[in-house]
């Protein structure tokens, strides 16, 4: 038999009618320590197989909670039950995901994920444009970066100093200085200031 605070969970989380009929939503509260969060998975996904889901506050809390340890397989494999339930929180999710994705260079899963969020017509946030153009220029496919640009015009995400003074990084790392400057003017032309690096 184990305790509550065992698990790593910070307590209940549940309205007056919940607490009425004697339902409780665990809470993770694991911070940075790896070894908690591990049962509080376990639990998740028992509870799971049971055929129940915790809360979407539950899984929001759960996600980063995976992504800032690094634990990538386990976040895309909660993403993926929060897809298939058609949860509330699976815009969110994919951000979360990709975002660290994109932190942890992981090309092949951000782009694959950011591919799966368009064709599902979810709407990324430009954070999220942010991300995968900064990751993919850092790691020299300044290609894909454009097109992850020209998308991101495309579907009405207007971009902001952060996304042209890294393209504009981009371009003059590679010695694109035609491109380079034509962003440049592009940024001056929208009133917008690029960073004083660039």
């Amino acid at each position: 038999m184990f305790r509550f605070g065992e698990l790593g969970f910070g307590g209940c989380c549940c309205t007056e009618e919940e607490e009425e009929l004697g339902i409780r939503v665990l809470v993770p509260n694991v911070g940075a320590n790896s070894g908690a969060v591990q049962p509080v998975v376990a639990v998740f996904w028992a509870v799971h197989e049971m055929g129940l889901l915790p809360s979407t506050f539950v899984i929001k809390q759960l996600i980063p909670e995976l992504c800032g340890l690094g634990k990538m397989e386990e976040s895309v494999r909660l993403l993926k039950l929060v897809e298939g339930r058609k949860l509330s929180c699976v815009e969110e999710g994919y951000s979360i995901v990709i975002q660290a994705l994109c932190e942890h260079r992981l090309v092949e899963e951000a782009n694959h994920l950011f591919g799966r969020m368009l064709s599902q017509g979810m709407e990324p946030k430009l954070v999220i444009y942010n991300s995968v153009t900064s990751m993919l220029w850092k790691l020299g496919n300044l290609d894909d970066a454009k097109r992850v640009f020209e998308i991101m015009n495309k579907k009405t995400c207007l971009p902001d100093n952060f996304t042209y003074s890294a393209l504009i990084l981009a371009y003059g790392e590679a010695r694109n200085w035609e491109d380079a400057y034509g962003l440049l003017i592009e940024i001056l032309g929208l009133g917008l200031s690029p960073h004083n690096h660039t």
